[in-house]
């Protein structure tokens, strides 16, 4: 329910309460509901109906609801500054994982190149020391089944 009133300030600086409608000079309008209602609150305290309400007692009222936009507001800072901090936390420990993987995923590398070349050199020395063997002993042969039977037929 949207309630809808004004307040009417006089000559001597005193406000007074009126119904709503078209504001007529000198009227305040109200949109507030909550504020609307401390002003109806505060009339229904003056001891005679007509009897005007105080700027003091509107005052009062306009620093409550201040007040109460100020705590707002205060609350507001403080759900942003946690909210900040849980994501700078949560940004630290994403960053501490992907560190976590990544020097976990380097040892498997380190790993690998490690027994690339230390085992597998040690297998490749051997299998190229076998071959060269084998070819020493080929050339060998040759020499002492070909080239020397032949060579002696010439000389």
């Amino acid at each position: 329910e949207n309630k809808e009133g004004s307040a009417t300030m006089n000559s001597t600086g005193m406000m007074t309460m009126g119904g709503g409608g078209k504001a007529a000079e000198g009227t305040v309008r109200i949109y507030s509901p909550k504020l609307l209602e401390d002003l109806d609150d505060l009339q229904q305290e003056s001891p005679r109906e007509s009897e005007p309400v105080r700027t003091t007692q509107l005052s009062r009222a306009a620093k409550r609801m201040m007040e109460k936009r100020e705590e707002k507001k205060l609350e507001f800072e403080q759900r942003a500054e946690e909210i900040h901090k849980r994501t700078q936390r949560m940004r630290a420990m994403n960053l501490d994982k992907e560190d976590q993987k990544f020097q976990s995923t380097m040892r498997a590398v380190e790993d690998t190149l490690d027994f690339v070349n230390g085992d597998v050199a040690d297998m490749l020395n051997a299998r190229e020391d076998t071959m060269q063997r084998k070819r020493k002993e080929l050339y060998d042969q040759w020499v002492h089944e070909v080239y020397e039977p032949i060579y002696g037929q010439i000389e």
